[in-house]
């Protein structure tokens, strides 16, 4: 700065010069037709007056048990702006505000109780030198709220967000930092209150970009606390990302990522992951594609280690009919447990487009072998058992080796001998131990039983499953379709095992897509090793308009359900009708009549309801009107429930 002035008093033409470029760089590219202290280019927003009011009577065995009455009004304005700061290149700035307050009156019974509430939001984002390259984001947002809740509850909520952000677009290394502190604060009288802080870094970056490819980096730091469970703790993420296409299809591609994320202090939490896939085109019709994942967890101080390899061709023999076969082996390792696993697929797809419609064919067929092995000792266990009154003694626990079991008299002077003293059976994964009378034991007596015990046991899974779905879509307007799924589990080990599912699945129906009707039919069966039901369900829509500015939809929806597990059965309807008149001159009025019905072997919930709609702009005014009333609801109890809502806006 001193070299300025003595250039000004040197009369240096040539270096006073020099000196303001180097102190004007960043302004050499504004216009100076467009150059302002302070410009709007878009400016809105919106008075709002709100007044609502709400009714709720619950009565059981025709005793009111709740009575409640309450009345709101509410009061703010809505302002959305942005523009520029001395030049739209230099600083621009988006501003969303919204200032509301209310005021509350609740009745219960004869008591009755004022609440004053505010609800104050803001949202400000800054850009500096918006169009280079390089320009920066500076922004903040913070959300405030007080307000009462159904019955006694009030509740106050902070929600606030403040942070910077910088953008590089040159060819060089052009990245997004970003970096923001964010807070969210919740207390209130009978709900879980909430204290949370955190510190955010988030980063990317394309390293590399070439031809027809890219390499990208992700990367996020967090510093997060929360004070009411004392929950703290620091995570880092990190993720590279790399893609080519090569060769003349676009089904030649690499995708590879490495992903690695680490959460230290209250929580320890630690994985290292990385995909590799390629898709080879080898002639029309016929294209590969392979695909290695790793994955590594050393959370919580254990170690988990997933390696899996899937490689599939496909082959499309002409435009109806496509073939996809796969194999794929996984490796799993942990401390407490290796599994390995095999897999083979099939897939068959027919699609033929007929006049009006198309018929589609689809079969699926995969089977799936599963070793676990476990890395637990085997260990010889004891335990005092007493014969129950059925001379039934029970062992449910997984990891017994059923062949190692020994029964003894508590004295340990008797060893019992099956098939004469006692018989085992298992059934539904249980150990049944029973006495056989006439032997050496006696009704009711407590015994000692031995045997071996692996916590993760060994055994042999193989899954076996099949898909076929059939559909024909024909007259442009009928659809018939039909699905079945089976999964079949066979499981071989020396060792009581947790039980798998089997299960078949299987449905069908019809579907009708008309302009002024629309409905389905569905038969739905579900049948497993552990439970099944059986439903229908059938919909029904249709919507027409009539008189010019008259519309009607209705909407009716059953559905049956038998359930096998114990006499269960469900039975749910819904029944909807809108009207709706709309003379398109900022008018439009909905009444909608609504039927809910869930009626089970236990219980009935019932709910019918009208409900009202209008809404009328006028220039720059917005009237909304919202009426709703219960005309019957029970579930447990009875309920009486009207509620009514006006809302003006005046635009600007």
């Amino acid at each position: 700065m001193r070299k300025f002035f003595k250039a000004i008093r040197n009369k240096s033409l040539l270096k006073v010069i020099v000196v303001l470029n180097l102190l004007f760089i960043p302004f050499n590219y504004l216009s100076a037709q467009e150059i302002s202290l302070f410009k709007l280019s878009d400016f809105s927003g919106a008075f709002i007056l709100k007044y609502e009011s709400t009714s709720d009577i619950d009565s059981f065995d025709g005793l009111v048990s709740s009575d409640i009455f309450r009345k709101y009004f509410e009061g703010g304005i809505q302002i959305n702006s942005s523009g520029s700061i001395y030049h739209p290149n230099l600083l621009t700035f988006n501003i969303n505000f919204s200032l509301v307050g209310y005021r509350a009156k609740r009745t219960l019974f004869s008591d009755s109780d004022i609440n004053n509430s505010v609800n104050n939001t803001y949202n400000i984002v800054l850009n500096l030198f918006k169009k280079k390259k390089i320009h920066f984001d500076i922004f903040a947002m913070k959300g405030f709220s007080t307000s009462d809740r159904n019955y006694f509850e009030r509740k106050y909520l902070l929600n606030e967000s403040i942070g910077f952000a910088i953008s590089n677009g040159t060819k060089l290394l052009p990245f997004r930092l970003k970096a923001y502190k964010s807070k969210s604060l919740s207390e209130s009288i009978s709900y879980e209150e909430r204290n949370e802080e955190s510190k955010n870094i988030e980063f990317y970056s394309d390293l590399a970009r070439i031809k027809n490819g890219k390499l990208t980096l992700r990367s996020n730091w967090k510093d997060f606390s929360e004070k009411v469970y004392g929950l703290n703790f620091q995570s880092f993420d990190i993720r590279n990302d790399f893609s080519y296409f090569y060769g003349n299809s676009k089904r030649n591609f690499v995708i590879s990522n490495v992903s690695y994320r680490k959460m230290t202090e209250d929580l320890s939490l630690e994985t290292l992951g990385f995909t590799f896939n390629t898709s080879n085109f080898i002639r029309k019709g016929l294209f590969s594609l392979n695909l290695f994942s790793y994955s590594n967890d050393l959370s919580n101080n254990n170690s988990y280690q997933k390696g899996e390899l899937v490689s599939s061709l496909r082959h499309k023999l002409f435009d109806s009919l496509t073939t996809t076969a796969s194999l794929s082996g996984r490796l799993e390792n942990s401390s407490f447990q290796d599994i390995k696993s095999y897999k083979g697929q099939l897939t068959i797809n027919y699609t033929k487009k007929i006049k009006n419609g198309a018929i589609n064919f689809n079969l699926g067929k995969s089977i799936e072998n599963r070793d676990f092995i476990s890395k637990s000792d085997i260990s010889e266990v004891s335990e005092f058992r007493k014969f129950t009154f059925s001379d039934t003694i029970l062992l449910s626990i997984p990891g017994i080796q059923v062949d190692s079991i020994r029964i003894t008299n508590v004295d340990l002077t008797r060893i019992y001998i099956e098939y004469i003293d006692y018989e085992i059976t298992i059934v539904d994964n249980v150990i049944n131990i029973l006495r056989i009378p006439g032997g050496a034991m006696s009704s009711g007596e407590r015994v000692a039983i031995y045997y071996h015990y692996q916590t993760f046991p060994d055994h042999k899974l193989r899954n076996d499953y099949t898909q076929i779905s059939a559909s024909l879509y024909f007259l442009k307007y009928f659809h018939l379709f039909y699905r079945k799924y089976d999964n079949d589990m066979f499981l071989s080990s020396e060792y009581l095992v947790q039980p798998y599912e089997d299960f078949e699945s299987e449905n069908y129906g019809f579907r009708v897509d008309a302009r002024l009707v629309n409905c389905e039919y569905m038969i739905d069966r579900y049948s497993s090793s552990f439970s099944g039901y059986r439903s229908r369900y059938f919909r029904l829509n249709s919507g027409f308009g009539f008189l010019k500015y008259f519309k009607f939809s209705g909407n009716f929806i059953s559905k049956i359900t038998h359930y096998d597990n114990g006499d269960l059965r469900g039975d749910y309807k819904l029944y909807m009708g809108d009207l709706t008149f709309n003379p398109r001159h900022g008018v439009r009025f909905n009444a909608i009549y609504r039927y809910l019905s869930n009626k089970t072997s236990v219980y009935l919930a019932e709910r019918e309801s009208l409900i009202i709609k209008f809404n009328w702009t006028i220039r720059k005014v917005v009237i909304d009107l919202f009426f709703e009333h219960f005309l019957n609801d029970y579930y447990l109890a009875n309920k009486k429930h009207t509620y009514f809502s006006i809302i003006i806006r005046r635009l600007f």
